[in-house]
């Protein structure tokens, strides 16, 4: 299941949301409330550790203070969505 989660993770419209929440409502429903709980609390978690780690790693990275690069990923986001960034990577008619 940890797999599957990191993968649909990296998917960036999707999240780890997407298969935790399910996962929570199906085990509170078959009678597991604490798994439920447990599942909801460790989502709750592990997006406030990254909702605070990732501008800071990719701003070390690319050495850009974190707030710059939270605003700038915001901006490209907003600017040309996440399709376009995807599907302008590996285009190198410019060359």
């Amino acid at each position: 299941m940890a797999l599957f989660i990191g993968f649909v993770d990296a998917l960036p419209i999707l999240g780890s949301g997407t298969v935790m929440i399910p996962w929570a409502i199906i085990c509170a429903i078959n009678g597991d409330i604490n798994l439920g709980i447990a599942i909801i609390v460790l989502l709750i978690i592990m997006s406030v550790v990254r909702q605070i780690l990732e501008p800071k790693l990719v701003s070390k990275n690319i050495g850009v203070h974190p707030i710059f690069t939270l605003i700038a990923m915001y901006t490209g986001f907003k600017a040309i969505g996440i399709v376009r960034v995807i599907s302008r990577t590996n285009n190198f008619n410019y060359i």
